[in-house]
């Protein structure tokens, strides 16, 4: 059945029934107990506030950059084995014809590129570092492929960073030689591997199709 609106009384104050004619009949109950009749609220209504500030895309940032930081404790970690232990051995192998552990000191960059740049290897890095941490905490990049392609990359490339400021040179282990010639490499070396090929692929093909999309 449908509801009409509350009527109200001819000797109500004019303010009074300008109120309710302009109200929800569901969301008033008359209250009548020998005294002059008032309406009441029945049921709560939703109260407009100020838009506050809108935490979740750098709420997706700093987890992004908390990620990174226990990537770079494990390639740290992994590191500090090879530096101590697997170096007392030079090679071992671990899963036949695949892959092999082997304890190598480069002194260049990924894949053993720009051997003997030390200095300006590390300049390179702090500056891309610097530059894609202030770009998450900044908002600038808020898509979550980018996110956590950058998130990757600056694992990556902090955990070299570490091993070339204390060591001057970055500990490499992963050799699978055993299946094809490639130089040996290392986890932080495929963190950013990876967050350069997440990047690529949301670049050539998922932004791509969001545009069609809209």
């Amino acid at each position: 059945p449908s509801a009409s609106a509350p009527s109200i009384p001819p000797s109500a104050p004019a303010a009074q029934r300008s109120w309710a004619s302009n109200t929800n009949p569901f969301q008033l109950r008359r209250i009548s107990s020998g005294v002059p009749q008032f309406w009441l609220m029945a049921t709560p209504t939703k109260v407009q506030t100020a838009p506050g500030r809108d935490w979740s895309e750098p709420m997706t940032a700093y987890i992004a950059l908390f990620v990174s930081l226990i990537l770079i404790v494990v390639d740290q970690v992994i590191k500090i084995w090879a530096y101590q232990s697997l170096s007392q051995i030079g090679s071992v192998l671990v899963i036949p014809h695949l892959l092999r552990l082997t304890y190598v000191e480069n002194f260049g960059a990924a894949f053993g590129i720009l051997q003997q740049r030390r200095w300006l290897l590390i300049g390179i890095t702090v500056a891309v570092l610097a530059f894609l941490v202030w770009t998450l905490l900044a908002k600038k990049v808020t898509e979550k492929p980018m996110v956590w392609s950058f998130a990757l990359i600056i694992a990556g490339g902090a955990g070299n960073l570490i091993d070339r400021m204390q060591r001057g040179f970055v500990v490499d282990y992963l050799d699978v030689s055993p299946l094809f010639s490639f130089p040996v490499f290392n986890f932080a070396d495929c963190c950013v591997v990876i967050g350069t090929a997440l990047m690529i692929f949301y670049i050539l093909v998922l932004e791509p199709k969001q545009r069609e999309g809209k």
